[in-house]
């Protein structure tokens, strides 16, 4: 049943010319005590105050990337260390500064501020114009697993901007990076060494017109959701777990689905209420770091822990055309949608340098749960002339990622550096209860019921239910090797080997409830818990329909090889070469998983 997608020869050049600024940038190790002057500039003036023949600073930004030698340039004349000037590649750095200047919370956010980057759907950063199919997001130079089981790119609005030291947008390709990206690569840098000790707390609350203190909509779920963790109440129901573990079909006729259909809704997780002072939005942070000398060798600790909760209330058009002109709608719903955002995030990073070598341990915990209710009102082509439609919607999903990497950056000698990198990576995305709800209002006068909702659990045609479970949980397994020599003095070599195993089960299982005919309609009045209590439900032998059961779980392993060879030459004065070739070697295998006996 195996799907295997072999790429046996993958084969990617790349070359640029570049014409900088006539200054001239040279490895710093090459002139040790060599003064850094201006042969041109006249000279200064006694007369001038001190600080005005000071130049500004530049901040020194810290960028780990493969294959890269980013913080050993020193420029000659009045020309700055600024990467993007100086990189062979059309690139962006944001620096730690200019990240806290743009004033968002998440990396996502920030880089949006960046010209030709656009941020779509909830975090997804990609060069403009481009989806994610031509995109790649890189934590320290290594891959990143993503929680999202329909995409392969991560949601950069999971990672807090008090954990980031510098991010690294590249809009052009290099063989250093991976083949699959074509049209844009983030790379993120983590906080490793501080320059000094430090502690710092933060604290903020906001709130805005539309949603603080106005009407929104919630449910109950358990008393621990404002920490982003359930306490057990959306755990799946033991007789659910005993029928995915028994592998029985629902078709079969052997499976007892009133007796689970029972244990599926109550109070806590089916009803949606009415919050008419939506509470302010809130977040903490703590973030310390030191460093300190063992011997020659400089020892630095990183710590940071943050938390934010966050409200937002939209109320929304959904259309739906029935026709190609789009003359005739579908669908056509107004709809409030209440969401709870939680985010827990900490880091725990330790440094070693020793000369001109680093070393860093990075570990990253990032949590991200969404408790969202919707509710709206609308009507479907389709139905019944005239009748209304309710819709209601509570939905719980939990985004997690864990990773810890090993990065080294050794010079071994003046002309040869070497980087190594080792990581490991978790992605998890569960969506344990996703419940959904429509009641039908018929607007007829003749009609005893007519001017109110029911649900005759009928798969709708005057209502319907639904419940659905899902999970995904993603491995990445990933380690590579960057050598580069500066010995020729008109050129720079690098080469290296990239290796990255990936790992990704996901399932979901959705089900209908089905009632059947006799069911009265004053019972088709209640409300969802109350519809769907187990009284009712054997009372007038209400059932489940497995709506998949032919594939409902998949597992794809993608293992990937890959090496390169690039070059940095100096043609003639001003005018620079950069050329490569990369090779990758993968195969990819999707095959379904046997749910059933």
């Amino acid at each position: 049943m195996s799907k295997p997608l072999a790429f046996a020869s993958v084969l990617l050049i790349t070359s640029a010319l570049v014409a900088p600024a006539t200054a001239h940038a040279q490895a710093a190790q090459d002139t040790p005590n060599a003064p850094v002057a201006d042969e041109m500039a006249p000279a200064a003036d006694p007369a001038a105050p001190a600080a005005a023949a000071e130049e500004p600073v530049e901040e020194e930004v810290e960028v780990s990337i493969p294959g890269a030698d980013t913080g050993e340039i020193v420029v000659t004349g009045r020309r700055n260390t600024n990467i993007t000037q100086t990189a062979p590649q059309v690139l962006s750095v944001l620096s730690s500064a200019d990240i806290a200047r743009t004033g968002e919370g998440d990396i996502a956010g920030a880089l949006s501020r960046v010209t030709g980057l656009s941020v779509v759907g909830n975090g997804f950063v990609y060069v403009r114009g481009l989806g994610d199919r031509y995109s790649l997001a890189l934590l320290n130079g290594s891959p990143l697993p993503s929680p999202e089981p329909l995409r392969r790119v991560v949601p950069l609005d999971l990672f807090p901007t008090s954990i980031i030291a510098s991010s690294l947008v590249q809009k052009s390709y290099s063989v250093n990076f991976p083949g699959e990206f074509g049209g844009g690569v983030i790379n993120l840098t983590t906080k490793a060494i501080p320059t000094e000790t430090f502690v710092t707390i933060g604290g903020a609350i906001s709130g805005d017109t539309e949603t603080t203190n106005e009407l929104g909509y919630t449910y109950f779920g358990s008393s621990l959701d404002f920490t982003g963790f359930d306490n057990g109440n959306r755990d799946r129901p033991p007789l659910l777990k005993a029928l995915f573990a028994s592998g029985e079909r629902i078709s079969s006729g052997n499976v007892n689905t009133q007796a689970i259909a029972g244990q599926l809704f109550n109070g806590r997780n089916a009803v949606i209420q009415r919050n008419d002072n939506v509470p302010f939005n809130g977040s903490g942070s703590f973030q310390a770091g030191t460093a300190f000398d063992v011997g020659d060798t400089r020892v630095g600790l990183i710590g940071t822990l943050g938390y934010s909760n966050k409200w937002r209330t939209r109320d929304t058009t959904q259309q739906t055309a029935s026709t190609v002109d789009l003359s005739q709608r579908e669908l056509d719903f107004q709809r409030v949608i209440t969401d709870n955002r939680i985010v827990v995030n900490g880091l725990l990073g330790v440094g070693v340098e020793f000369g001109d070598n680093k070393v860093r341990w990075t570990n990253l915990y990032i949590r991200d749960t969404l408790k969202q209710a919707r509710l709206g009102e609308g009507t479907r082509a389709t139905g019944s002339p005239g009748a209304t439609l309710q819709q209601q919607n509570t939905l719980w999903f939990e985004r997690q990622l864990i990773n810890s990497q090993i990065v080294g950056e050794f010079r071994l000698t003046s002309d040869f550096s070497l980087d190594v990198r080792a990581g490991y990576a978790n992605a998890q995305r569960e969506a344990p209860n996703e419940y959904n709800f429509e009641y039908f209002r018929s607007n007829v006068a003749t009609d005893p019921f007519g001017a109110f909702f029911i649900n005759r659990l009928n798969n709708g045609q005057q209502g319907n239910a639904s419940a659905a479970f899902s999970d995904l949980n993603e491995d990445l397994y990933s380690g590579s090797l960057d050598i580069t020599y500066k010995g020729l003095g008109f050129a720079t070599l690098s080469a290296g080997y990239a290796y990255s195993d990936t790992s990704r089960r996901t399932e979901r299982r959705e089900f209908l409830i089905s009632a059947p005919s006799t069911l009265p309609t004053g019972v088709a009045l209640l409300r969802p818990d109350l519809l769907l209590s187990p009284n009712v439900i054997n009372a007038f032998g209400i059932s489940l329909i497995d709506t998949n059961e032919a594939n409902p779980i998949f597992q794809a392993d993608l293992r990937n090889h890959a090496g390169y060879i690039q070059a940095n030459i100096d043609i003639v004065d001003g005018v620079s070469l950069n050329a490569g070739v990369r090779y990758e070697q993968a195969k990819q295998t999707v095959t379904p998983v046997q749910a059933f006996t």
